[in-house]
C-alpha cells in the first residue's frame, strides 16, 4: 500500500497530488448510484445497500478468487471477483444478483473483525469459514482545473492490486475549493478515485493521467450508508 501526494514510488506511499512536480480501462463495474443530475445519492430502495455474504472453503489455503485493496480505513475494496471454480464465484452462482459479491463492493466486516483493515485481512487468510458484511458503493463525479498546481490532497493506494486512489487528506487547492463551492457534493477523506478523465485501471495509470492533465474529471466511490 502506498501513501502519497500524487507521486508514487513504493508499494505503500503518501502523496500530495502535485503531478506537475512529483514524480485499466473501461468503467468500474458494479453499482453506479448517481442521480440524473450527476449528484451522489443513496442506493435506491430496490437495491440492497448492506448485506451478509457467507463463503466456505475446504481449508484456509484455498484461494477465494478475489483481488482486494486494503488501503484506506473504511473497508476493504473489492478490485475484482475472478470467474471460474473459486469459492466466491461458486457462492455467487447460488445467490440473487442483489446478494452477490461484486467488483467495487466494500467489505466492512469479516467474521467478528471490523474497523482494523490489517486485522480483517489476517482473519480472511486464517479462516476457512468466512462471513462478510458487504456494503455497495455510491459514486459521483467532479471536475477541477489544477492550473499546473497541486490538486491539494494526500492519497494512499495499494501498488500491487489497487485500482483506485484513496483520499487521505484534503489540503489547500482545487479540491478544497470545489468542496467550498459545492457543499452538497463534497469530496471526503476516505473517498476513492476510480476514474480520471474516463480512464480506469490500476493506481499507477490513474496517477499518470492526473500528472499529465490540468482539467480533471474525477469519478469517486464511497461506501453506501446502510
Amino acid at each position: 500500500m502506498l501513501c502519497s501526494c500524487c507521486a508514487a514510488e513504493d508499494a505503500t506511499t503518501t502523496e500530495h497530488c502535485n503531478p506537475s512536480t512529483d514524480e485499466a480501462p473501461g468503467r468500474t463495474p458494479g453499482i453506479d448510484i448517481v442521480g440524473s443530475d450527476g449528484m451522489p445519492k443513496k442506493a435506491d430502495d430496490f437495491q440492497v445497500r448492506e448485506f451478509t455474504f457467507s463463503v466456505v472453503r475446504a481449508n484456509k489455503g484455498v484461494p477465494l478468487g478475489l483481488l482486494l485493496d486494503p488501503s484506506g480505513s473504511d473497508g476493504i475494496y473489492v478490485c475484482s471477483v475472478q470467474a471460474g471454480d473459486h469459492p466466491i464465484a461458486n457462492t455467487n452462482k447460488d445467490l440473487p444478483d442483489s446478494r452477490r459479491l461484486k467488483q467495487g463492493d466494500f467489505i466492512f466486516k469479516i467474521n467478528d473483525v471490523s474497523s482494523d483493515l490489517a486485522n480483517m485481512m489476517t482473519e480472511l487468510q486464517a479462516k476457512g469459514n468466512l462471513e462478510f458484511v458487504v456494503r455497495r458503493p455510491i459514486s459521483f463525479e467532479i471536475q477541477i482545473d489544477r492550473k499546473d498546481q497541486s490538486v491539494g490532497c494526500g492519497i494512499t493506494y495499494d501498488a500491487s492490486t489497487g485500482i483506485s486512489l484513496v483520499i487521505e487528506s484534503i489540503n489547500e487547492g482545487p479540491i478544497q475549493t470545489w468542496n467550498a463551492e459545492h457543499p452538497d457534493k463534497v469530496v471526503r477523506i476516505g473517498d476513492r478515485i476510480v476514474a480520471v478523465n474516463g480512464t480506469t485501471g490500476n493506481s499507477a495509470q490513474l496517477l499518470d493521467v492526473i500528472r499529465g492533465t490540468n482539467v480533471l474529471d474525477f469519478r469517486f466511490v464511497r461506501m453506501a450508508e446502510p
